[in-house]
């Protein structure tokens, strides 16, 4: 499963990049969605209130909003803390696993395949990758 784990990391830092590449204040959405604080997006990124989003619908809005630069670099950094703890444990105990149980319900191969789910359009997604 190298090559899936390649494919995450290489996935998740194309996230990271494009998250990190949107200028602070560029984007005007309700404050209330916004998180405030500094981080590795800096500060400020509250500008606009629901009235300056006439091009989006009040749906648009909230799902732009929920999906903003700050939480998709928080998901990028707790998937990499999956891959880079979580995923070596489970490999490892799955052969303890498997010969104690007869079968293994919790095999990390199959926490590597959900993680690369949401990337099954990629072109570079395979097929035997799919849960």
């Amino acid at each position: 499963m190298t090559d899936l784990v390649e494919f995450l990391r290489a996935r998740l830092t194309e996230d990271e990049q494009t998250a990190l590449a949107v200028p602070v204040g560029s984007i005007n959405l309700p404050p209330a969605h916004w998180s405030a604080g500094s981080g590795p997006l800096g500060e400020g990124w509250v500008l606009g209130t629901k009235e300056d989003i006439n091009a989006h619908s009040a749906e648009a809005a909230e799902h732009i909003a929920r999906h903003d630069p700050a939480r998709i670099v928080r998901e990028v950094q707790a998937k990499r803390r999956l891959l880079d703890q979580l995923y070596p444990e489970i490999k490892g105990a799955d052969e303890a696993i498997e010969g104690e149980w007869n079968r293994n319900p919790y095999n990390a191969d199959g926490l590597l395949e959900l993680l690369a789910l949401p990337y099954a359009n990629h072109p570079q997604y395979r097929e035997e990758w799919r849960p």
